[in-house]
């Protein structure tokens, strides 16, 4: 621990305090960009500063969830503030006679993953201030729908706030559009077309996954949950150092899901996924915001840097050689401006060397 310390005290400022039993590195992120128009590949300068855990204390948010992942929504890894439709199955909520009704069959609906189709409005246009109890009790009572409803979907798109409902076929999901009750006491709903299940068969690049300590298995497991059913892996290149993989998938996700997942973390070491053969002219607009965060300590591991990143706005990241000895840099990457704003203006805390006491 004390060589430890001693290799990385020599990137400390120089009023530290080296009495101190604990110690955190802080990378305090800024670009290095000449304008905001003219931001292309910016770079975050490192600041490293000393602090004495005991003594310095940081508001937390004590229920697991910071702040960030609050306010994040739609990202790779943090928590969203979108409320998720919930529901219940039950014998008598069955559309009245509605035709459209799902089939009892082995393939019957159970949960709100079975859900594939979706509506909603304006939240803000919802009828005669009902709230969301009241339209909960409406269409329990008059059961309009193939399931209990628990609490309803809200979301945001584009700067809109949505409230919605689920269907499990494009038909009821159709018929509950056009039923005039529904226009009459709570609102105009429409297709929430990038909330819909793809249900397509794409194929999916995995690349950068490390030979020699991941397990395959894991890294197929780990893309289908966020993205569907592995059909059959069509390729699989490299060596022991680096793998790569092309997947046929039979995908499940929402697009806007789909768009969204850059990478998966297995064991907290990155690997890029993306579509080779669904609307290449969205993925290709990735990795146009790239930043670098520079000189990370040797005695800080890559996993354990994975475990800080993945809690920012930030879709994609590698670990890339650096000339300074005994460290690393990190190539970072976002999916708009504001992110990339938002992250650099995050002071980045790690024990030191926490990992490697033992």
């Amino acid at each position: 621990m004390n060589e430890c310390r001693k290799k990385t005290m020599n990137n400390l400022d120089e009023d530290s305090d080296e009495d101190n039993d604990k110690f955190q590195h802080t990378w305090e992120l800024e670009s290095n960009t000449p304008s905001e128009e003219s931001w292309d590949e910016g770079k975050m300068n490192q600041i490293y500063h000393v602090y004495n855990k005991a003594s310095h204390q940081t508001n937390e948010n004590t229920n697991n969830t910071s702040r960030m992942q609050v306010e994040n929504k739609n990202r790779n890894f943090t928590k969203s503030r979108d409320q998720s439709l919930t529901m219940a199955i039950t014998a008598d909520h069955n559309m009245g006679d509605n035709p459209n009704k799902s089939k009892a069959s082995v393939h019957q609906p159970k949960s709100e993953k079975d859900l594939k189709y979706f509506a909603g409005l304006f939240t803000v246009q919802i009828r005669d201030g009902q709230t969301d109890q009241s339209i909960i009790e409406y269409l329990n009572t008059n059961k309009i729908l193939e399931y209990h409803v628990n609490t309803l979907g809200r979301t945001t798109h584009h700067g809109n706030k949505y409230t919605y409902l689920g269907f499990f076929t494009e038909a009821a999901k159709n018929d509950f559009i056009n039923d005039g009750r529904i226009m009459g006491t709570i609102g105009k709903f429409r297709d929430l077309e990038w909330l819909n299940k793809l249900n397509k068969t794409i194929t999916i690049s995995a690349t950068g996954i490390d030979g020699k300590t991941t397990d395959i298995n894991e890294v197929i497991q780990a893309i289908e949950n966020k993205l569907g059913k592995l059909k059959n892996v069509t390729q699989q290149t490299g060596n022991e150092k680096w793998i790569s993989m092309k997947l046929e998938m039979d995908i499940k996700c929402t697009e806007d899901e789909l768009f969204n997942t850059w990478g998966v973390l297995v064991k907290n070491k990155m690997i890029k996924i993306e579509p080779m053969n669904y609307k290449y002219h969205i993925i290709k607009q990735r990795e146009r915001i790239v930043a670098d965060i520079l000189n990370i300590p040797n005695e800080i591991d890559e996993t354990t840097f994975s475990k800080i990143l993945k809690t920012t706005s930030l879709r994609y990241w590698f670990k890339t050689n650096n000339r300074t000895k005994g460290t690393y840099n990190m190539k970072i990457y976002f999916n708009n401006e504001e992110d990339r704003k938002q992250t650099i203006s995050r002071k980045i805390k790690i024990d030191d060397c926490a990992e490697k006491t033992e």
